[in-house]
This record gives C-alpha cells, sequence and structure tokens, in this order.
C-alpha cells in the first residue's frame, strides 16, 4: 500500500488554474470599487472644505480682529476660481487662516485621493457677507476649469 504524502502534480496545476481564473474574474472589480470609493472620499471633502471655509470666512467677516483678512478676501478672492491649498495659504501672511482651516479638517495636506485631481474653491461675498462657496474636485486642465459654473 502506498503512502499518501502530498499532493500529485496534477492536483496543484488544477488548484493553482481555480485560483488565476478568480484572479482574472475579481481584479477588474476590485480596480472600479478602488476608483468609486476615491471618487466619494473626494467628493464627501470638497463638501466639508466647502462648509469650513464658508464658517472661517463668514467668521472673518464679522470680527474685527481678522479685518485684514476679510479685507483680503473680498479684495483678491472674491468670485475667483484657485486651487484650495493656494488659495488658503496665500489669504493671511500670517499663516492663521491656514491653520483654522487645517485644524478644523484635522489635515495638513489638500490632495484628492485620485491622480491629476486637486481640489478648486470659488467663495463668493455679496454685502459683507458669504453668498456662495462652490468646491469641486476637478482634473487640473484648462478644459476642465472652462466648464466651471
Amino acid at each position: 500500500m502506498r503512502k499518501n504524502e502530498g499532493f500529485s502534480l496534477i492536483e496543484l496545476i488544477i488548484v493553482i488554474a481555480i485560483m488565476a481564473v478568480l484572479v482574472a474574474v475579481i481584479a477588474p472589480n476590485l480596480a472600479s470599487y478602488l476608483g468609486a470609493s476615491k471618487k466619494r472620499s473626494d467628493e464627501t471633502n470638497t463638501v466639508e472644505i466647502g462648509n469650513i471655509i464658508t464658517y472661517i470666512v463668514q467668521g472673518a467677516l464679522v470680527d474685527d480682529e481678522e479685518s485684514n483678512v476679510a479685507q483680503n478676501i473680498i479684495k483678491n478672492y472674491n468670485k475667483r476660481i484657485l486651487r484650495v491649498d493656494k488659495m488658503i495659504a496665500d489669504v493671511d501672511s500670517t499663516g492663521a487662516f491656514k491653520q483654522k482651516v487645517e485644524k478644523q479638517l484635522s489635515k495638513n495636506e489638500f490632495k484628492c485621493k485620485r491622480q491629476d485631481y486637486n481640489y478648486y474653491i470659488q467663495v463668493i461675498i455679496q454685502s459683507g457677507e458669504v453668498y456662495e462657496v462652490i468646491c469641486r474636485s476637478i482634473h487640473s486642465t484648462a478644459d476642465e476649469l472652462a466648464e466651471w459654473p
């Protein structure tokens, strides 16, 4: 009588073939799920960034201590479309505005999860109040920015 001391070559080849078929079926779906989750994450972050910037800019408009920040936003950034990281870094020279936004967001980086995408923002101030803040994650090309609402 023969002892079973392991798998035969045929059994190993069959198991490897089954695993290869499973990987071939699962891999495309996994890639699309990852892409969709990055897009959802970017969309959620745009809402969060927009809300926080609305809150901080509105606070700067009514706070006398931050009137220089508010005036800078009204003069230089009102209705302009800018990358979020550039706008936040350039609003005031002290960096206090950037620190407030980073503290609220609990992060230092304003990069989209998707490659070649950036967060863009447009702050619209009318009659001394924040009228609208539009924040989007956009593929960084001139064509995409031309379609801004």
